[in-house]
C-alpha cells in the first residue's frame, strides 16, 4: 500500500523530467502527481531499495524537479515506512501497534509529532526516525 499526502510545486516538470524512469505499473501512468511520486518509488523498489530507502528515493529524485510538500507512506504488510519533506508527521503509539499520520485525527494528547525530512519506520509498537539529508523543498525551485 502507497499513500502521499501533499503536492509537488512544479507537477509538470517533475513529470518531463522522471517519467522515464517510473516503474511502468498501470498505477504510475495515472496524470497526477502521486501516481508520479508512486512510480519513483516503485521504480527504487524493483531495483531492490528497502521499503523506507523508496521512499527516501522518491523524495531526493523530486527534489531536483521543483520539490514539494511530501508525506509519502507504505506498507509491505509487516513494516510502516513513511518520509515527509517540508512538513511534520504524527505519531500515535497503542496497544496494537503504531499509527501514522499527516495530522492528528483528533484532539487527544497522545499524538507525537515527528520532525520533518526524516524517514519514520514502524514495526509493531517501535518507531524509528532517521533524517533523510534531503533539503527541506522550496516553492521557488
Amino acid at each position: 500500500m502507497f499513500s502521499h499526502n501533499g503536492k509537488l510545486f512544479d507537477w509538470p516538470r517533475a513529470r518531463r523530467e522522471l517519467s522515464a524512469g517510473v516503474l511502468e505499473v498501470t498505477e504510475a501512468a495515472a496524470p497526477v502527481d502521486s501516481a508520479l511520486v508512486f512510480g519513483v518509488a516503485a521504480a527504487a523498489w524493483a531495483d531492490g531499495a528497502g521499503l523506507g530507502e523508496g521512499l527516501v528515493e522518491a523524495v531526493r529524485a523530486l527534489s531536483t524537479c521543483g520539490g514539494g510538500r511530501l508525506t509519502l507512506l507504505a506498507t509491505d504488510g509487516d513494516a510502516l515506512a513513511a518520509v515527509t519533506s517540508g512538513e511534520a508527521m504524527w505519531a500515535r503509539r497503542g496497544h496494537d501497534g503504531v499509527l501514522l499520520a499527516s495530522e492528528p485525527s483528533d484532539d487527544g494528547d497522545d499524538w507525537d509529532e515527528l520532525p520533518a525530512d526524516h524517514l519514520v519506520v514502524a514495526v509493531g509498537g517501535g518507531i524509528r526516525t532517521t533524517p533523510t539529508g534531503a533539503a527541506p523543498p522550496s516553492a521557488d525551485d
